[in-house]
């Protein structure tokens, strides 16, 4: 039994999500050739979601520039493609697309990547849909202190994001919100607020002060020192 053939016959279990093996990968793209060619960057990581509109494929990439002193790799940019099948075609329904900063307002990045322990696929307003959530964020000259993080939420096939500047100084720091993000379900909105907390306690960010307060309110800007 080829590998679509297996997911579908898991539609019936309600919105599930998992990660597909590299091997998965590999004959998930055997098998729908002409959907690889449309990658432009090395896999990452494929995310397989089934809910009640059928299966889908988020297809995270990456593109290495470099490697640094201790090895790790170092990212100009990022693309995340999401595939649905329709017709025995794995066709794009969405994309994703960044890139580190080089010279732009006074900023820049060494690498940019996804922040997968915090992205999510799950129906988190349990309507039978699955919400993506992607994350990702760069390093600047003092690593992710001074970074940016985006958080991209994708409901019915439309994007909201969050953008968040980090910095080592309070002055620095600055979140912008989509005044769109306010009119998702309450549901979605805890729990990206939820993300949020997560990369705070892992000290991966420091949004600003009163953030949670002023995110009650629905302020689009948050910045330190704001009334």
């Amino acid at each position: 039994m080829c590998l679509q053939s297996r997911l579908k016959s898991q539609t019936n279990l309600g919105a599930i999500s998992r990660t597909l093996t590299p091997e998965q990968v590999t004959e998930l793209f055997n098998e729908y050739p002409l959907t690889k060619q449309t990658i432009k960057f090395p896999i990452y990581k494929v995310y397989q979601f089934n809910d009640n509109t059928g299966v889908q494929y988020a297809v995270l990439t990456e593109k290495p520039d470099s490697t640094n002193k201790t090895k790790e790799i170092i990212n100009e940019k990022i693309q995340a493609l999401c595939f649905k099948k329709e017709s025995n075609e794995l066709k794009k329904i969405w994309e994703i697309n960044d890139f580190a900063l080089k010279n732009t307002n006074n900023r820049v990045e060494t690498s940019i990547w996804f922040w997968t322990k915090y992205c999510r696929f799950e129906d988190i307003d349990k309507d039978g849909k699955i919400e993506p959530v992607i994350v990702c964020g760069t390093s600047g000259g003092n690593g992710k202190s001074d970074g940016r993080i985006k958080i991209i939420i994708n409901y019915k096939n439309i994007k909201y994001v969050i953008r968040h500047q980090n910095g080592e100084l309070d002055f620095e720091r600055r979140t912008e919100i989509d005044k769109a993000f306010y009119l998702l379900p309450k549901e979605i909105q805890k729990f990206v607020k939820g993300i949020m907390k997560s990369i705070t306690s892992d000290n991966n960010a420091i949004f600003p002060y009163g953030w949670e307060n002023a995110m009650n309110l629905n302020k689009n800007i948050l910045q330190e020192n704001q009334n």
